[in-house]
């Protein structure tokens, strides 16, 4: 599918017109009609616009299929947990434009209870093992060793 009929198909869905949908994004209908018929695309700042405005990713607009994952905590990224500012990671590890995780430990701690929850096997001490481990191989911290 491409960009224009992935944008026909967003608009469609949230049952607007083509003028509804441009003022949404403060822009003319004809704009969007160039864009439903191929020829045109919107550019980065309107395709940011788009993703914050109707809550769809950039990624799902252009068609990319990643796994995403956050590099710190490993976490699935969608829509609701990516961080806009930096999408390597989620809006609960990225923080004020910063990585609010320093030490490995604090996020194993912060991680720790969910792990156990959905890990009724493991005790405590094997949960924090495997996390740590699972964490290693990530990105973020393998770049701090």
């Amino acid at each position: 599918m491409e960009i224009s009929e992935r944008l026909k198909h967003l608009r469609e869905n949230l049952n607007l017109t083509q003028n509804q949908f441009a003022e949404k994004l403060f822009i003319t209908r004809q704009a969007v009609s160039k864009w439903e018929l191929g020829k045109s695309t919107p550019d980065l700042n309107t395709l940011k616009l788009i993703s914050s405005t109707f809550n769809v990713s950039i990624e799902s607009l252009l068609g990319i299929k990643n796994n995403l994952y956050c590099e710190c905590c490993g976490m699935p990224l969608d829509k609701t947990s990516i961080n806009l500012e930096n999408s390597d990671y989620c809006k609960w590890c990225f923080t004020d434009s910063k990585v609010i995780y320093t030490d490995i430990n604090s996020l194993v701690d912060a991680c720790l209870p969910y792990f156990l929850e959905s890990n009724d096997k493991i005790n405590e001490l094997e949960a924090k093992i495997t996390l740590k481990n699972i964490l290693e191989k990530l990105p973020y911290w393998k770049n701090r060793s």
